[in-house]
């Protein structure tokens, strides 16, 4: 079984590694852009345009790793990869939980950054 992700080691690493303005950035960039990139992702999905789903996969998943969300980059990767053989309504699943993993994350985030600054 796959250890628990923990958002907040992700963004002190990210600190750590580019320092406190940098990290703030980011989540707030994570905050407001990600759920406009789900959204997207969705549409397609709705709309069985398999190229977009492909592409917008890609582009979570690629935002995702620069920051360190595992969970959500390997959802991505596997929207990716096995999209075209998956049905609807497992990619609708997989997208779903991108939100709920978006929601969990932006929470964790927000909480330990009012916490610390």
């Amino acid at each position: 079984m796959e250890p628990q992700f923990d958002a907040v080691q992700s963004l002190k690493s990210i600190e750590s590694n580019y320092g406190p303005q940098v990290a703030r950035e980011v989540v707030q960039i994570f905050i407001s852009d990600y759920p406009g990139k789900i959204a997207k992702l969705k549409s397609a999905i709705e709309q069985d345009n398999f190229e977009s789903i492909r592409f917008q996969a890609h582009d979570i998943k690629s935002g995702c790793l620069s920051m360190g969300l595992k969970p959500m980059s390997s959802i991505c990767e596997t929207i990716e990869r096995d999209g075209m053989k998956m049905s609807r309504e497992e990619l609708q699943k997989m997208a779903d939980r991108l939100e709920t993993d978006y929601t969990e994350i932006s929470r964790s985030y927000g909480d330990y950054l009012n916490l610390k600054h």
